[in-house]
């Protein structure tokens, strides 16, 4: 399993580098990329909030637990997602792997 882990960090430092470099991320994308942890889109939040309220408007919000979220996503979709974000041939062949032999 340490090999697969291993090999599973290099795609995804190699995902995150193309994701980033290509600016193909949201500003507002947390928790996995590098500075830019769940703590800080707490703060992110938090200072909405506050400053929403400073200006006397009322605020409200949803929590939803996405923990389990990953699981939910066809693979399908997951995976057209991917090539249009330019994730092609033997790369997308990669994850097709993944998601479906696992």
């Amino acid at each position: 399993m340490g090999m697969l882990s291993n090999l599973m960090m290099v795609v995804y430092k190699q995902l995150i580098f193309y994701l980033e470099s290509n600016s193909l991320l949201s500003d507002y994308q947390f928790g996995f990329l590098s500075n830019r942890s769940t703590e800080l889109a707490v703060t992110y939040f938090t200072d909405l909030i506050r400053k929403e309220a400073d200006c006397g408007k009322a605020t409200g919000a949803v929590f939803i637990d996405l923990s389990k979220a990953f699981d939910t996503v066809s693979h399908s979709v997951l995976l057209h997602k991917l090539s249009l974000y330019g994730i092609q041939d033997t790369e997308l062949q990669w994850f097709t792997d993944y998601l479906f032999l696992r």
